[in-house]
């Protein structure tokens, strides 16, 4: 789509669709069930719901001309803040560096009024709220000295807190400090800096790798959800840092950069994907695995061709190793060309190898409440199914048969349905009634022109388990949001782009 479509609907969608906010616009008027997204048509953020068609602006945003220069352009950022009152983003092209029009916008959703931070220079690179309050960490790139810059905004007062030094990186923690990031220098080792929003310094370690060698990518320490910092010292060593109490200990260990870590439920146990190589996560990734049991400060090896799971930057879409009720967790490894899914019960880590083939992936598989780990995989005539591992009975069986089209399924909040991608019976999307053990076609993708199906890339359930958002692309065709309910089979096609960043699309909650 380019920006002159925008252009030309935007009149029209305005006047027939859309009750503009005015004055004190109001969230509390919003029933529940309310989704919100960026209209490409009516160049704003919108909040509509399931009851009607009538779609409210609360954001007006037009895209600017510079960000079609690049191979995409979609509005990008983190959304509401903690309090819900505040709404941010920006927008991404893929160009490897920003553009000067990239903006920090932030509005308030109560009243309407936008601002623009930075005394609306460009080059923003990076947008992210505080898990605890209403503060904005900005990333920008400064074109004349070729770095980054990042400042800590307070957004009730409008005033800038803290401004860090240049040639770092700098991220919140899970209790609302900052942690800073410092490469290889002339001074000493890379460094990491716990500090609270005004700079001043909590807790401060040396760290052995950090940076791959062009330090243009960062495999940077992992927190757990309890305040639990894990990173490989100066000494080659891995260490577990509790900033609440200032307590730590070290471990020997044989990698220089943490890939991925995933904390248990009980946050006793932690899954650590290592390598002697720093570098995104691919399909290709295979790393170390290892079993850290935080109360016995043990190490157990688990695996040397681990895939780790991708990072999505939707929360309610990150698939976790983790069962939600047990100390039960799942693996994949590749054996002689042929990846294998492990399950492994705790404490005395029982082990048992659940399926082999190749296409089985850590991002299409998933726990249930009930202890059962649903995967994807393909029978023996090489249809893709739904296969479920009961792990009390150490058993398998298939739940849906021969028809998953491009890897992409997922549970309802309470597991009773399972929506997923298929085009020769559902030509578009089927809907799974477990218990029943039959499926309801939606063909809401299907092109008019080409009589064709589009692909669908993700699926976002309303806590409730009623509603769908539904992302995906029609055949010739820009990509869009659909809302389906799924108790009266309705569906609805919006005409939102999407991208996954909470900015993009989501449910108002």
């Amino acid at each position: 789509m380019q920006n002159g479509k925008a252009l030309k609907y935007r009149a029209q969608f305005m006047m027939l669709f859309i009750l503009v906010f005015v004055g004190q616009a109001r969230t509390q008027d919003i029933v529940n069930k309310a989704f919100y997204y960026y209209s490409e048509e009516a160049s704003a953020f919108v909040i509509g719901t399931t009851e009607n068609s009538e779609l409210r602006v609360f954001a007006e945003y037009e895209l600017p001309s510079s960000c079609f220069d690049y191979d995409s352009c979609n509005v990008y950022g983190p959304g509401f803040s903690p309090s819900k009152k505040w709404f941010s983003w920006m927008f991404d092209n893929n160009a490897a560096r920003p553009s000067v029009d990239a903006q920090a916008h932030v509005v308030n959703v109560n009243t309407g009024r936008q601002q623009i931070l930075l005394d609306g220079d460009g080059g923003i690179r990076h947008l992210s709220w505080s898990p605890t309050d209403d503060l904005l960490l900005v990333e920008r790139f400064n074109f004349a000295a070729g770095n980054t810059t990042y400042f800590v905004w307070d957004i009730n007062t409008t005033r800038e807190l803290f401004t860090y030094p240049e040639k770092v990186i700098v991220e919140w923690t899970p209790d609302g400090r900052l942690v800073t990031y410092l490469p290889l220098s002339d001074d000493g080792p890379p460094q990491i800096i716990i500090t609270d929003t005004f700079g001043e310094v909590f807790m401060k370690h040396s760290v052995s790798g950090l940076w791959e060698q062009s330090q243009s990518y960062a495999c940077k320490p992992f927190w757990s959800p309890t305040g639990h910092l894990m990173f490989v010292n100066e000494s080659a060593q891995l260490t577990v840092a509790y900033s609440a109490h200032r307590q730590e200990f070290s471990l020997r260990f044989q990698d220089t950069y943490l890939i991925r870590v995933e904390w248990s439920a009980d946050n006793n146990y932690a899954l650590i994907f290592s390598s002697d190589q720093c570098a995104p996560i691919t399909s290709s990734t295979v790393t170390n695995l290892w079993l850290l049991s935080y109360p016995n400060q043990e190490l157990t090896f688990l695996s040397d061709a681990a895939t780790p799971p991708f990072h999505v930057s939707l929360p309610a879409l990150q698939k976790h190793s983790w069962s939600p009720a047990t100390n039960d967790f799942f693996y994949v490894t590749t054996q002689n060309n042929t990846k294998k899914l492990i399950v492994a019960s705790l404490p005395a880590l029982v082990s048992h190898d659940v399926y082999a083939d190749t296409e089985i992936r850590p991002e299409q598989t998933e726990w249930l409440h009930n202890g059962q780990l649903a995967f994807y995989g393909l029978s023996t005539g090489g249809d893709a199914s739904i296969y479920v591992f009961d792990s009390q009975k150490r058993m398998t069986h298939q739940l849906v048969s021969g028809k998953i089209v491009n890897q992409n399924f997922d549970f309802s909040p309470n597991e009773a349905l399972i929506v997923f991608d298929n085009i020769s019976v559902c030509n578009g999307i089927c809907l799974f009634d477990v218990e029943a053990n039959t499926h309801t076609a939606f063909e809401f993708l299907r092109d008019p022109d080409s009589g064709g199906s589009g692909s669908v890339e993700e699926f976002l359930w309303h806590p409730n388990g009623d509603l769908l958002l539904v992302t995906g692309s029609r055949v010739g065709s820009s990509r869009q949001i659909n809302v389906m309910n799924v108790e009266t089979f309705t569906h609805r096609a919006l005409d939102g782009w999407f991208v996954l960043s909470p900015a993009s699309f989501g449910w108002f909650d």
